[in-house]
């Protein structure tokens, strides 16, 4: 079953969270690969587990809000 998009399911993630790679990925309809590779682009480092609710605002400002 694949998961469900964060633009169909507003309510399926809290916006503003320490949040996986994986869990940005279903918000963007991307591969975790994707994520990490984006991560990379903008200067944060990437590592195993949860980004900061700090490091997920940045990802967001630079790759806009997916609840938007």
């Amino acid at each position: 079953m694949k998961p469900e998009n964060a633009r169909s399911r507003p309510d399926l993630f809290p916006r503003y969270q320490a949040k996986s790679k994986k869990i940005l990925a279903v918000e963007f309809g991307v591969h975790p690969d994707t994520i990490a590779n984006w991560c990379k682009m903008i200067g944060m480092e990437t590592k195993k587990g949860l980004l900061s609710v700090k490091e997920v605002k940045k990802f967001y400002s630079h790759f806009g809000d997916p609840f938007e």
